[in-house]
């Protein structure tokens, strides 16, 4: 079968090798390794019959991203005669070979320990999942029949990742850094482990490092939002493709702007979301309003609430909450708290609960970055602003970014107004993240 197809230059080595046991593929916004990880996938699956597992930390972000990938290059192919499509359970299988696609959360681990016989795993946003994650994922490659192939896309982080230490030992091993990597772009490692058998073997690792310039395929706008970037934090990650360092706050975006400003500019705009964490003695209840500009990517913070040791009925009854009920405002809250919720729902709050994840708290913080600007008035929602400001990484002894024992989760402070900010816009995807936006405007091919 003969397929031909324009792709980028910088990812044809990585489509055509068949050498490797471990890809790494780091790259800021745009550079198409996700996609051209799928597009791998793909034509081995035509080759040859392997079990192809697809992983990301949440299973319910794999139908929008792996999934939907390998299924827009399969018909932009026109390779559709070929396979088979299932979402219940989302799954797709090659006709022609009898290779399996199969997608997992790490949400569910057990899920994933009972399948059998997997020679390819493919982990996508591997700074989302843990180190342990990893090495359990790498100890399910025991095929003796196939070549075992790790493919890890992900883009660049805090140092704190365990991506950025794993990617950093591996480049000390021959005597490097990972400015080596951005220099030189696409290097290959040979880590020889000497077996109690007798014999030698010799995983062979392939690094590859893109950035938005390596995608012909991306629209203006795209780049423009890239190139246009004057944090130095989110400029090395987004646009240049390397990891950095936020310094001494998450939120480099946040602004003060005087109230009155605020309410003129967000006046008469649709786009509002609020956000509800629930506390009562140790913790605070927390609520905070929002708008977002959409076409500007700004984010206006206009009203907050933070007390505690406030039953339900108390809590009712305070004025923040009298007037989301009288604007017939939709509020979203932590879905471990079933009891308040219908509480406040019986009673003309409108409340939708958020599941909490795993890794919520880093994707909170991901998508609050990825704000160009986040105004609000220090003097007015105080607390929020306080509790943004002060907000850090924990780091545990190694180095890497850990939850912290007292608040259990990876921060330095349990910041409450930042757990209703994630739980406000849960549902909504900063366009500048949402790769659908531009493909639906201008492009209708990546790879």
């Amino acid at each position: 079968m003969e397929i031909v197809r324009e792709v980028n230059n910088h990812f044809k080595e990585f489509l055509l090798d068949n050498s490797q046991h471990i890809y790494f593929l780091l790259g800021g916004y745009g550079s198409s390794k996700s996609f051209n990880a799928a597009v791998k996938l793909v034509l081995l699956s035509l080759q040859e019959k392997r079990k192809i597992l697809v992983v990301r930390q949440i299973r319910e972000n794999l139908k929008e991203s792996c999934y939907a990938d390998i299924q827009d290059i399969i018909y932009s192919f026109g390779l559709e005669k070929y396979f088979y499509f299932t979402t219940t359970p989302m799954k797709v299988t090659c006709t022609v070979t009898g290779t399996e696609f199969i997608f997992r959360g790490l949400d569910n681990v057990k899920k994933i320990k009972s399948i059998k016989d997997i020679d390819t795993i493919w982990i996508e946003e591997a700074d989302e999942i843990d180190y342990k994650s990893f090495k359990e994922l790498k100890s399910r490659l025991r095929s003796i029949k196939n070549r075992n192939i790790l493919i890890l896309t992900t883009n660049p982080n805090e140092f704190g990742v365990w991506t950025y230490k794993y990617l950093t030992e591996v480049l000390k091993s021959i005597g490097k850094d990972e400015n080596s990597l951005y220099a030189e772009r696409i290097m290959k490692i040979k880590n020889e482990v000497s077996l109690k058998k007798g014999n030698v073997f010799s995983e062979n690792i392939y690094l590859h490092h893109s950035v938005y310039t390596d995608n012909k395929f991306l629209p203006d706008n795209f780049i423009a939002d890239l190139e246009t970037e004057t944090d130095d934090y989110l400029r090395a990650i987004k646009t240049l493709g390397r990891f950095g360092s936020a310094g001494d706050t998450l939120f480099r975006n946040l602004h003060h702007m005087e109230q009155s400003r605020i309410e003129k500019i967000i006046e008469g705009k649709w786009n509002r979301f609020a956000g509800f964490d629930f506390g009562f003695s140790n913790s605070y209840n927390a609520i905070v309003r929002m708008v977002i500009d959409e076409e500007l990517n700004d984010l206006y913070i206009y009203e907050e609430f933070y007390d505690n040791h406030l039953l339900d009925p108390e809590m009712l009854e305070m004025e923040i909450i009298q007037k989301m009920i009288e604007e017939g405002e939709v509020v979203y809250a932590d879905s471990q708290e079933p009891k308040s919720i219908e509480f406040f729902n019986v009673n003309g709050l409108l409340i939708n609960s958020v599941k909490k994840t795993t890794d919520m708290s880093k994707a909170g913080v991901r998508k609050i970055q990825s704000f160009r600007n986040i105004f609000i008035d220090k003097n007015v929602c105080l607390n929020t602003y306080r509790e943004l400001t002060e907000m850090k990484w924990f780091y545990n002894k190694d180095g890497l970014i850990a939850k912290n024992p007292k608040t259990k989760k990876p921060f330095n402070i349990d910041p409450h107004t930042f757990d209703a900010i994630k739980y406000g816009i849960s549902e909504y995807t900063p366009y500048v993240s949402n790769k659908h936006y531009y493909k639906d405007k201008e492009v209708d091919n990546e790879t």
